[in-house]
């Protein structure tokens, strides 16, 4: 009995009832001072998100991309909830030089980075950001808590911050991010 309310509890949460949701399709800041985010949003709520970051502040020439898959559940009582659920994450690498970095660093655990070439790095600890403290990168089920709004074709966030960075259900966001550099546009 126990085991079946903890899957019914579990398909509650992943997909309950919800009046308000981010409609299907893709969703692009656009490239903004060397950053690009897009995301698609697909069937059975499977978001996959792509932040590119280029050399260039006119986004021409790549230096290396993150991929994350997930889910994403909505709440009927709350409809400015959203939670992701972690199910892959990718680092795609362009320049050069910072593949060789990697390799001989073996961030991630991998001396094989090629350029373009995706590595799964789910749930591993890199060295990506500073080389004297690796980053926990989120695992398979891990989950992020935030809030969204749509406004006609926008879409905003909440505001991340220290004390509300999405970790647990009282660390989330509790305002709407409207800077422009977070509006992600709808494109048909």
């Amino acid at each position: 009995m126990v085991t079946k309310l903890n899957l019914l509890a579990l398909v509650l949460f992943l997909y309950p009832a919800s009046q308000a949701q981010i409609s299907g399709g893709y969703w692009s800041t656009g490239c903004i001072n060397g950053l690009k985010k897009e995301q698609v949003y697909g069937n059975n709520n499977k978001v996959i998100s792509t932040e590119s970051f280029y050399q260039d502040a006119d986004c021409k020439v790549e230096s290396f991309r993150f991929q994350t898959i997930g889910l994403v559940s909505y709440y009927q009582n709350s409809p400015e909830f959203i939670d992701f659920v972690y199910q892959e994450i990718y680092l795609s690498v362009f320049k050069q030089n910072v593949i060789e970095d990697l390799n001989l660093r073996k961030v991630c655990g991998y001396s094989d980075w090629t350029k373009a070439g995706a590595q799964n790095i789910t749930g591993l600890k890199c060295t990506l950001f500073n080389i004297n403290k690796p980053t926990q990168i989120p695992a398979a089920g891990d989950l992020k808590y935030g809030i969204f709004l749509v406004e006609k074709t926008k879409l905003y966030y909440g505001q991340l911050s220290p004390d509300f960075d999405g970790s647990t259900p009282a660390k989330r966001p509790g305002k709407i991010n409207s800077l422009i550099e977070y509006i992600f546009q709808n494109s048909p």
